[in-house]
């Protein structure tokens, strides 16, 4: 399959789907936790309203504070109170996201915790907020998980200053923890070490000390979300525009008979105008589109439409899967194929996407700003003058994206 752009024209791509007659398997990302805490005054449970993973009431923690968005939970006036989860959301060296609203009392010194699944000395992860020892910066929040002194991610806004605050955390494979206050952008990404598995206790407002409960936050809490995914950065602006949404569009299942899914936030790319190696498939078929060489891998965008995400292609680059039995990704029947995509140039001919051996596929191609050609001067597939990207033998068939364009069409 490539994905790619043979002219000198540039095409922007955000979305691609092949929607065909088969059953696809849900798509990967989803909120593992939610706790809205807008439970009555008098509450003793703070419930879970995704994972299930409710929490329990420990020491002097009430419901009924207004919040960000509906209520809140209050923690620390008249004793010490925290949330006790239990021993879930183990997460081991693997992506996962932590956001949460906090507000304090103004110029608030002492150190907080207002979320942890922590064993000292075993590790895990820690939010933490002012300095503990040689952890953390007065004002600042902080992301932990085991690393020593001078480890971790550390925002650069203050949230000791009595108003409210998102605080988002994101834990990527490796070790890289970066955190972000009121949406984007990352005010710190800093390498730490590996997350390991630990059995501590998730806990809102406190920590696990020996598998006891110790409270740690004096103020407000709302909104806590656990994400099973590294959000991405037009998420978590959107999470801050709007408090008590999740972000659902990473959690809807894939309709029946989506066969290929490419979205540009999952393009596999350092960050903003850097090279495209793979371009993940989500809908469950696993047809990514690679492109080994980086002299023809196309560029990630990260602002293109909407604050959206897109892939750029400038003529000479192209994204390819080889070996893709038809039944796979056509049917008999029908077949939908809808693209998202931009053409800044002026070519005549751009086939966008395509499958099959070349000559005998099945492709869209646009003729100037619109329409449908697959016309013997622009045959389906790839055709500039590169070795491997043309395929005429009748040998492999493969997938192909091919071009900029900006095209609507459907073809089976």
């Amino acid at each position: 399959m490539p994905i790619s752009k043979l002219h000198a024209s540039r095409l922007s791509a955000c979305t691609i789907l092949v929607a065909l007659c088969a059953t696809a398997g849900p798509a990967s990302g989803v909120i593992v936790a939610h706790w809205r805490f807008d439970e009555p005054a008098g509450s003793s449970v703070a419930v879970d309203e995704t994972g299930g993973f409710h929490g329990g009431v420990f020491g002097h923690a009430t419901f009924g504070a207004p919040g960000v968005a509906g209520g809140a939970l209050e923690l620390g006036f008249g004793g010490g109170g925290a949330i006790d989860m239990g021993d879930v959301l183990a997460f081991d060296d693997e992506d996962f996201s932590l956001v949460m609203w906090v507000k304090t009392l103004p110029g608030a010194t002492g150190v907080m915790y207002p979320v942890s699944k922590h064993v000292s000395g075993y590790g895990g992860y820690v939010v933490g907020m002012n300095t503990d020892g040689g952890y953390g910066v007065p004002g600042k929040a902080w992301f932990y998980d085991i690393g020593a002194p001078g480890q971790q991610a550390i925002s650069t806004t203050d949230v000791n200053d009595g108003q409210w605050h998102q605080i988002t955390c994101v834990y990527r494979q490796g070790g890289l923890l970066g955190i972000c206050v009121d949406g984007m952008p990352y005010e710190d990404l800093h390498q730490g070490p590996m997350n390991p598995l630990t059995a501590a206790k998730f806990v809102v407002g406190g920590f696990d000390n020996g598998g006891a409960i110790h409270p740690g936050f004096q103020g407000w809490i709302d909104d806590v979300q656990v994400y099973d995914h590294a959000l991405k950065p037009h998420q978590i602006d959107y999470l801050f525009a709007h408090p008590s949404y999740v972000y659902f569009d990473e959690i809807l299942p894939v309709t029946a008979g989506l066969r290929l899914w490419l979205r540009a936030d999952e393009a596999v790319a350092d960050g903003d105008q850097q090279p495209v190696a793979t371009w993940a498939d989500r809908s469950g078929q696993a047809l990514h589109v690679a492109q080994s060489d980086p002299a023809a891998q196309p560029r990630y965008i990260e602002r293109a439409l909407d604050w959206n995400p897109a892939v750029r292609f400038d003529g000479n680059d192209f994204l390819i899967r080889e070996n893709v039995a038809g039944s796979s990704l056509m049917s008999t029947d029908a077949a939908t194929v809808y693209v998202m995509a931009r053409q800044d140039g002026t070519d005549l001919y751009n086939t966008v996407l395509g499958w099959g051996y070349a000559t005998t596929g099945s492709s869209c191609t646009t003729r100037g700003a619109a329409g449908l050609s697959s016309s013997t001067d622009h045959p389906p597939g790839p055709e500039a003058p590169v070795p491997g990207r043309r395929r005429r033998d009748g040998t492999t068939p493969s997938i192909w994206w091919n071009s900029n364009a900006s095209p609507a069409c459907s073809r089976a």
